[in-house]
């Protein structure tokens, strides 16, 4: 089944930016999704370890099983946003980030252009909340008033103290946008950098061979 196949594509290409059963991935299909089980590991994830939810988050097959804590909010997102692919990790390079005072400015700031082009012109803030119901609530938050603000939901999310959800509508671009948030995270640790200014941002997120470039992934 194809979105079996991606879901494991997707689980193991990021599971570089997990430790053990950390983070998690899903992958919908029409009004269903699937989604890593509770206690697996991404970068060992294998098709019986893959439960099916419908998008209110109820489990329907291996009842064996439990679904990840976070169910709720890719649940969520997948009808909030009618994205195909969420990849929830913890980035050692961008928790040090998410963990300081520092957050706000690593989501409006750009370094360059590929930032743009899959992490989009800025990122979602979510403050921190125990990982749940309670984090999904404060996500559903947080994504409306940045709907409300930019017309658009964020392509990252950044959660405080905690680590990022990428969404996308392919595997390709769930994989890059985590990539390139952790190169942009280790960038922005160093002293001296120089951001990008609001126009030149502003020119690569209208570039035409951008967009372009970015839809073949």
């Amino acid at each position: 089944m194809k979105a079996i196949e991606e879901m494991l594509n997707l689980s193991h290409r990021v599971s570089q930016h997990v430790v053990g059963s950390e983070g998690n991935t899903s992958v919908r299909s029409g009004n269903y999704f699937y989604i890593k089980a509770s206690g697996c590991s991404l970068n060992t994830l294998r098709e019986d370890e893959i439960i099916k939810c419908d998008l209110n988050g109820n489990q329907i097959n291996n009842f064996h099983l439990k679904p990840s804590l976070e169910t709720c909010f890719h649940s969520l997102l997948y009808r909030k946003t009618n994205c195909n692919y969420i990849a929830h990790t913890h980035p050692v390079e961008t928790l040090k980030i998410l963990c300081t005072n520092r957050v706000a400015q690593f989501s409006k700031e750009r370094i360059f252009p590929d930032q743009v082009v899959f992490n989009g012109v800025e990122s979602c803030v979510v403050k921190y909340a125990h990982p749940g119901q309670e984090l999904m609530r404060s996500i559903q938050e947080s994504i409306d008033k940045f709907f409300y603000e930019k017309k658009h939901f964020p392509n990252l999310i950044l959660l405080q103290s905690h680590g990022i959800i990428c969404i996308g509508e392919t595997v390709n671009k769930c994989v890059y946008s985590t990539d390139i948030c952790e190169k942009a995270a280790n960038i922005f640790l160093t002293n001296g950098i120089n951001f990008l200014s609001q126009s030149q941002v502003s020119k690569i997120a209208n570039d035409q061979r951008e967009k372009y470039r970015a839809s073949k992934n």
